[in-house]
């Protein structure tokens, strides 16, 4: 493993998934929560972010691994 070249931390947004509903989502659904806008037993909740990766005065080698 090479050297930490930068790092950015940024603090998001990003809405808590709804508690279970075990009264409407039962059998394979269970734990799910009821979604209200499509009435479906879903397990998760998508977040859309935006982030900027620029790192001011960095130099990248050649090659890299980003993590995020």
């Amino acid at each position: 493993m090479g050297a930490l070249l930068g790092t950015q931390t940024h603090t998001f947004f990003i809405p808590y998934r709804p508690s279970k509903n075990d009264t409407i989502c039962t059998g394979p659904n269970l734990g799910k929560y009821l979604n209200p806008i499509d009435q479906h037993c879903d397990n998760g909740l998508a977040a859309k972010i935006a982030y900027n990766m620029r790192l001011p005065k960095l130099v990248l080698p050649a090659q890299a691994i980003v993590c995020l």
